[in-house]
């Protein structure tokens, strides 16, 4: 893209990115309309299922898209555009959404940033021992049962055109994960993960650098852009990086865990 694109142009595309990674759960389900998308896995985990709110979206597009939410009879995870033009909150609320604390961000940049040097291998998971690492990693993060892991991200993954799985290695121990989707010209990044004994030695900006240069590497053309929704944890190093904050985000979460809730950084 020649310009940096509006919020409304761009969570559509996070919306099919979302669908992309969301598509492979247990009872998947996908929709989206003017100023919305719901991405479903069907687990019942809050960040494997979610909803966005933007402009132009309407009250009776919240109203909608909040009982659809509870009628899908799945934990969500919804993440409410700065640019909404209505009030969603009193109607979210009486849905049975609860705010999170803190301000997200969906993040955007027009190139891939590039690759840096590190101690650790990264690499683009190619066999199921590569596979496994990465599920060693949802375990120790997220703490998701290991068939909801492994059916998910099983070795079918390895064949898929959309979605990348990328793994940081320390000799032969993993210590960092993510998912790159890929959407038409632009690419996407979900699950980024390092468990708490291994942060800040570098390892995921290893595996961005690399997973994201990579990716737009293997694009004829290069790329449009890269986008992604982030809790606030990850902010300093998603800047430090390139990202731009395209659109402050506002959670809310339908039906979650107390684990899931500090998972995701809202508990």
């Amino acid at each position: 893209m020649s310009r940096d694109p509006s919020p409304a142009e761009l969570w559509p595309i996070y919306g099919r990115h979302a669908a992309a990674i969301l598509r492979r759960g247990p009872a998947p389900g996908a929709a989206s309309g003017a100023g919305w998308s719901i991405a479903l896995s069907g687990a019942g985990h809050v960040d494997l299922n979610q909803v966005t709110l933007y402009a132009p979206a309407t009250r009776a597009d919240v109203e909608s898209v909040a009982a659809r939410s509870v009628a899908a009879g799945v934990p969500i995870l919804l993440g409410e555009s700065a640019g909404l033009d209505v009030e969603a909150g009193d109607l979210l609320g009486q849905a049975g959404f609860v705010r999170s604390p803190g301000e997200e961000a969906l993040f955007w940049a027009a190139h891939a940033p590039a690759p840096t040097g590190s101690p650790f291998e990264v690499r683009r998971a190619g066999t199921r021992a590569d596979l496994e690492g990465i599920w060693s990693i949802f375990e120790d993060v997220h703490g998701y049962e290991p068939g909801l892991v492994e059916s998910m991200y099983g070795e079918s993954l390895l064949e898929d055109g959309e979605l990348e799985p990328w793994l940081a290695l320390d000799g032969r121990e993993p210590v960092s994960c993510a998912f790159v989707t890929v959407i038409g010209r632009t690419l996407g990044l979900f699950d980024m993960m390092t468990p708490p004994r291994h942060r800040r030695r570098g390892a995921a900006r290893a595996l961005l650098g690399t997973a994201l240069s990579s990716a737009a590497a293997e694009l004829e053309g290069g790329i449009d852009g890269i986008l992604f929704w982030a809790s606030p944890a990850g902010r300093p190093l998603y800047e430090s990086l390139g990202f731009s904050i395209a659109d402050p985000v506002t959670a809310w979460t339908l039906g979650a865990s107390a684990e899931d809730l500090a998972a995701v950084g809202a508990g």
